[in-house]
């Protein structure tokens, strides 16, 4: 595995090491991040509430408190207490979709009161403190961006993907972008633009004080290999994808292409006699070793589909979103469905099963990469011509995986169209390897006596 590719996939440790209070601005993946750190911070034992002090997207999926009133605080204690992590803040219907909202702060006021109380509660407060109407960079109004007094760190984050297009497409507040550039919002973005915008104090800097900031330039998978670009103060980067040594800023991609990652984990395992998502593999669980290796290959985080409490509890205690399945009788079909109707906004969605237990990092991650490289619609892992999981279908086939029925999965899909499968090879043949009975797992529990 190539270092570089495993540096833009990964968060420097200085930032999932952080506690305190951290608000989160800029545009091109906050969200995202929060929600990486989040994980990162559980991973290593931390308490962590996240909230907005502007607005961002609902997460279905994630433990939720709704509302700003003194009887929620007993709430947000309760889901601390059972989850490790828990989301809060106001829910409004805003156009066609919801957000999770809450107005602006005021220092002194009683919502900034509210924020420090709820960082009593945690090890970790994450605060989304701006808002970019998802596209990619931005330059804030004058309200903008909406610190708290009781930050301690902020964390500025501009999306890649703006890179080489008009201001005015990508830009969230454009004329303001381009007063801070010099430049008219008919002209491109260029890679020295990143570094303006995060050295002006009208840009990322703006509101930051004697604040630690550290910039984050997301969606580095974007970048073409060996295309060398040039910033100002002979800042050289961009020739592969790999961190930018410039102080405080890292080059990354908090979730290559965009891609929703999907394990379903909701069978009824007939075969195998009881719960085998739960029987032990090398001393773990099976479905952890698969969720584990999805974790490891650092390409986001994925969306866990189940029915059962056990794997259900250990997922949302890692900042995971989990889907229930109330009808696993209809099999896989109906798991794959619900996992993709949250996922419906992504131009590529990822799906695999939680019976493969020697699934590797790295092959999920060069598998993911490879396909992101290439320009066929399905995608799926192999081993010497035999087809296996996982498999990444892009958007132009969500229609007709909606309208699968029974235990049937993509694999109907991929046989009908062969002509637009990209095989990805496996480097070992047991990492296709799916159990079905107990006699395919040599480290079955005993039944007891």
């Amino acid at each position: 595995m190539n270092t570089k590719e495993q540096d833009f996939l990964r968060l420097p440790e200085e930032l999932c090491s952080l506690s305190a209070v951290v608000s989160v601005v800029g545009a091109g993946g906050k969200t995202s991040l929060i929600w990486r750190l989040c994980h990162e911070a559980r991973k290593r034992g931390k308490r962590v509430i996240i909230t907005t002090t502007t607005h961002m997207a609902l997460e279905y999926g994630r433990p939720f408190v709704e509302g700003w009133k003194t009887d929620t605080l007993s709430r947000v204690r309760e889901a601390l207490d059972q989850y490790g992590c828990v989301i809060t803040a106001a829910k409004e219907q805003d156009s066609h979709k919801q957000i999770l909202k809450y107005k602006a702060f005021a220092t002194g006021s009683e919502e900034e009161e509210r924020v420090k109380t709820l960082s009593s509660f945690c090890d970790l407060l994450l605060i989304e403190a701006d808002g970019s109407r998802k596209l990619p960079i931005k330059a804030p109004g004058p309200e903008e961006p909406v610190i708290p007094a009781i930050t301690d760190t902020v964390i500025a984050v501009l999306g890649l993907s703006a890179l080489g297009k008009p201001i005015q497409e990508v830009g969230f507040r454009p004329e303001r972008i381009a007063g801070i550039l010099h430049k008219s919002p008919e002209k491109s973005v260029l890679p020295e633009d990143y570094l303006t915008l995060a050295a002006s104090k009208e840009g990322l800097q703006k509101n930051v004080g004697k604040r630690k900031l550290y910039v984050i330039l997301n969606q580095a998978d974007v970048l073409k290999p060996r295309r060398a670009v040039t910033g100002s103060s002979n800042r050289v980067w961009g020739a592969e994808p790999e961190k930018l040594y410039t102080g405080t800023m890292t080059l990354c991609s908090l979730n290559p292409g965009r891609m929703g990652l999907l394990l379903l984990a909701a069978g009824n395992s007939r075969r195998y006699g009881r719960n085998k998502l739960l029987e032990p593999v090398e001393g773990q669980a099976m479905y952890s070793r698969v969720l584990e290796a999805f974790l490891e290959a650092g390409c986001g985080l994925p969306d866990i589909i189940t029915q059962y409490p056990e794997i259900e509890e250990k997922c949302r205690s890692l900042a995971l979103r989990v889907f229930l399945n109330p009808e696993p009788d209809r099999g896989i079909s109906s798991s794959l469905k619900i996992g993709l109707s949250r996922n419906l906004d992504r131009p590529y969605c990822l799906f695999s099963v939680c019976d493969q237990p020697w699934l590797r990092p790295e092959t999920i991650r060069r598998f993911i990469l490879a396909y992101l490289g290439q320009k066929k619609g399905i995608g799926c892992l192999s081993y010497k011509g035999k087809t296996g999981n996982p498999c990444i279908f892009s958007s132009m086939y969500y229609p007709e995986l909606l309208s699968l029925t029974g235990d049937i999965g993509g694999k109907a899909i991929i046989r009908k169209h062969p002509e637009d499968v990209f095989l990805f090879e496996a480097d070992d043949e047991k990492e296709l390897t799916d159990i079905d009975v107990r006699s395919d797992n040599p480290f079955h529990a005993k039944e007891s006596t």
